[in-house]
């Protein structure tokens, strides 16, 4: 259920992507991520939870997302991500290299995710919305699955990959950056073996674990607040937004906090 939705959401983001370019409409970056937002609450899935998190006046929103994927039985990976969009008309990541804040306190937007990503021994992941029509299986398509080029609406990397692209002149591009093998369909993330064996797997439930060379540890334990709105009936109303962030998970020294977050429960899922 989980793969389908995100099959289906990737396919409307490049659509609409292409759409907007051609009717020359503004549909940027955090357009596209709160539609994806709303598309995921108005499905009213028990095992999806989004929350909007505070405004904290002092604080540095320094994820676009933050995602809880796992299980209460094997627990938690904790994924600090980034959301970029293709420019169709360029074929380039153009804010790839960002800075946030105002001199001489502005930073890199990648450090604020590497730095937020180390903290909390979480993954560290970019996402992209994308309308390529060029993509073809054999440079841009990673997956096991049969090659299906809208599925790359939604795609994902690790920061390290997105590091060589800033370093490289020429390489903030589709092509690129969809060479890399850790670029993948953004369902990989919620069904390939690769990750049904970091979801189900205890051993790694207290000690580090890894993916694709990059160190993370499980949260062994949600918070009440996360699992009380994981559990209870979905009304907007009521959930859906936090009034602050829980203690345990987050920490006043970083300081660095998302701008929402996803509990996403695979305990009933198929991961093939």
């Amino acid at each position: 259920m989980i793969r389908e939705k995100f099959e289906e959401i990737s396919r409307r983001v490049w659509t609409d992507i292409d759409f907007a370019n051609r009717y020359r409409t503004i549909y940027g970056e955090e357009t596209i991520t709160d539609t994806i937002l709303l598309e995921l609450a108005k499905q009213n899935f028990r095992n999806i939870r989004i929350l909007q998190t505070p405004k904290l006046a002092e604080s540095v929103q320094g994820t676009d997302w933050e995602w809880f994927v796992g299980s209460r039985t094997h627990g938690w990976i904790r994924y600090a991500i980034q959301a970029k969009k293709l420019n169709p008309k360029t074929n380039k990541y153009d804010s790839l290299n960002h800075k946030v804040g105002a001199p001489p306190n502005d930073n890199y937007q990648i450090d604020i995710l590497q730095k937020f990503a180390d903290f909390y021994k979480a993954i560290p992941l970019y996402n992209f919305y994308n309308f390529f029509p060029r993509a073809i299986q054999a440079n841009h398509w990673h997956c096991n699955q049969d090659f299906d080029r809208e599925l790359l609406g939604w795609s994902f990397t690790l920061l390290r990959n997105v590091e060589i692209a800033i370093g490289n002149r020429g390489f903030r591009t589709f092509d690129r950056i969809h060479n890399f093998h850790e670029t993948l369909p953004i369902r990989c993330l919620f069904s390939c073996p690769l990750f049904k064996m970091l979801y189900q797997n205890e051993s790694t439930s207290e000690s580090t674990g890894n993916l694709f060379g990059v160190p993370f540890k499980k949260v062994t334990n949600l918070p009440k607040q996360f699992l009380d709105i994981l559990e209870s009936d979905y009304n907007t109303r009521e959930i859906g937004s936090l009034t602050e962030f829980p203690e345990g998970l987050y920490s006043s020294e970083l300081n660095i906090y998302p701008k929402r977050i996803a509990i996403i429960d695979l305990s009933n899922e198929e991961l093939y």
